[in-house]
């Protein structure tokens, strides 16, 4: 599994000539498999060129979007542990 999702990987790496492109694929799938399983980063990956192929004004939109993703993500995380911490010692 973990060896056809590099080569999945690698293989739009390589079809992507735009810098831009590379950079949001990049930072996507660093929060999708930090935050999700590798079942979902694939579905998040495959949105993500979807998108590229209408319009490339949209790269702005999905950068200010996993900005914000990923900062709710960040507290939804604080928030759980804190809650998980707290239901311990209950």
């Amino acid at each position: 599994m973990i060896i056809l999702f590099w080569i999945f990987v690698i293989f739009f790496f390589i079809f992507l000539n735009n810098f831009f492109k590379v950079i949001l694929i990049l930072e996507w799938l660093i929060l999708s498999l930090f935050f999700f399983s590798f079942s979902l980063s694939f579905f998040f990956i495959f949105i993500v060129i979807f998108f590229f192929s209408i319009s490339t004004i949209v790269i702005f939109f999905f950068l200010f979007l996993s900005f914000i993703f990923f900062f709710f993500f960040k507290v939804l995380i604080y928030f759980e542990f804190f809650y998980c911490y707290f239901c311990f010692f209950i």
